[in-house]
């Protein structure tokens, strides 16, 4: 599977340490596990973050959704949809799974795989089953190794995840129980993990304030509100109201789906004719915009890159037009931080679909350090943030290589020379 590079600084807490070597060892075994943990703790973000990063075993994902945790044909076309895959059955939905996530773990040239099941506490029993049931389909790899295929799975969810009082309840998972391999167990961050994003620069403060709505921050920081901080030509603002379908050769608009991670996907978005991109000129993107989702899912953040200057938006996304390059930067990273995320969600209303309002966007209390601290930060934080895709994009060649390397071993097309000197 192609991984793609995060552009988010990333600083490895406790929750990302454990799950990273979970996911090796699953991958490695083709084996069964099952995470638990209270909400609000980073293990969707780790388990983002173990999707995005290369590495020796492919990575699947699939978050069980309210609307579709109790339909196996739903989450396995929700797993088979960016694979261009599409399926009608049942049967055919799982099979295509199967064909997608399995590997030779045991073989002479092993080849290793885990699907991660994000929120799992929404599963129906049903679906539980059958993705046990598909899991299943590579014990014959478990017991006698060779070139049979099977994957391992990680079933991550909160604390009540398969917390089922009664008999029946306890029966009905009782076949998925006895398959579990590992179980983690994971708390809330330490306070090192926390304090991380709290204190600023290290040995540069020695006091903080405390606040239930903006969280600890150093006292010499001036807590602004995000309108403060825009151009005063680019008010923040949401886009086109109504889209359309689609209009060939049109304008590119971002929609909600197409932020993931912290990024912009730009293959497949919508085009909307010029007219109606004309009529909405006021959201038109440049390139180094911020954009937050204000409905339906709330809170995704993402900068816009040059290849989408004068693209536009739904009314779905706000687009925020920084000043200064460097407290975008800054704003980008602690728009995906806890207290920031919280006031989103203390001000988001809806019940068919949920949404926060522009007005309550351009509230938004951010607590900013002093210029020179604010630079050092984001200095720091891109620097480390460079190396680390720097040395994902070496480790993602090299896989490639290594893949490359072992197909042509195989199939005979490169020569070995023996110590006689035939091949």
């Amino acid at each position: 599977m192609q991984a793609t590079l995060s552009e988010v600084p990333i600083i490895k807490t406790t929750v990302l340490k454990r799950l990273e070597t979970l996911a090796q060892q699953v991958a490695n075994t083709a084996e069964l596990a099952m995470v638990k943990g209270p909400a609000g703790i980073g293990k969707t973000f780790a388990i983002d973050h173990i999707a995005e990063t290369p590495r020796e075993f492919d990575v699947f994902t699939i978050t069980a959704r309210t609307e579709i945790a109790g339909n196996i044909k739903w989450m396995a076309n929700e797993l088979l949809h960016p694979y261009g895959i599409q399926e009608f059955q049942v049967a055919e939905s799982m099979q295509s799974v199967w064909n997608l996530v399995a590997r030779k773990p045991f073989a002479k040239f092993p080849s290793n795989s885990v699907l991660i099941i994000d929120e799992a506490q929404a599963l129906k029993p049903s679906v539980l089953e059958s993705f046990r049931g598909l899991f299943d389909m590579g014990e014959k790899a478990r017991i006698f190794g060779g070139n049979n295929l099977a994957f391992g799975m990680i079933l991550a969810g909160n604390g009540t995840f398969l917390n089922r009082a009664g008999g029946a309840g306890k029966a009905a998972y009782e076949p998925l129980m006895q398959r579990f391999q590992y179980k983690l167990e994971l708390g809330r961050p330490s306070r090192a993990d926390y304090e991380l994003f709290t204190n600023g620069l290290p040995g540069r403060h020695s006091s903080h304030h405390d606040s239930p709505k903006t969280g600890r921050y150093p006292t010499d920081w001036t807590v602004v509100s995000l309108d403060e901080l825009v151009q005063a030509d680019r008010p923040i603002c949401y886009g086109i109201l109504m889209p359309g379908r689609g209009c060939p050769g049109g304008v590119p608009v971002v929609k909600v789906k197409d932020i993931i991670n912290g990024q912009i996907r730009d293959k497949n978005l919508l085009l909307t004719s010029p007219e109606l991109d004309e009529e909405y000129r006021r959201s038109r993107l440049k390139a180094g915009d911020l954009l937050i989702t204000i409905r339906g899912t709330t809170g995704r953040v993402a900068i816009v890159p040059k290849s989408l200057t004068d693209a536009n938006i739904t009314q779905d996304t706000a687009r925020v037009s920084v000043k200064d390059a460097y407290v975008r930067d800054f704003l980008y990273i602690c728009l995906q931080g806890r207290y920031l995320r919280r006031q989103i969600a203390n001000h988001t209303i809806g019940q068919a679909v949920k949404g926060i309002n522009i007005a309550e966007v351009r509230k938004l209390q951010i607590p900013l350090p002093q210029p020179d601290e604010l630079k050092a930060i984001v200095e720091l934080l891109n620097s480390v943030n460079t190396r680390v895709r720097t040395e994902r994009l070496l480790l993602s060649q090299l896989l490639e290589t290594k893949q490359s390397l072992s197909q042509g071993l195989l199939t005979g097309r490169i020569p070995i020379k023996t110590e006689s000197g035939g091949n």
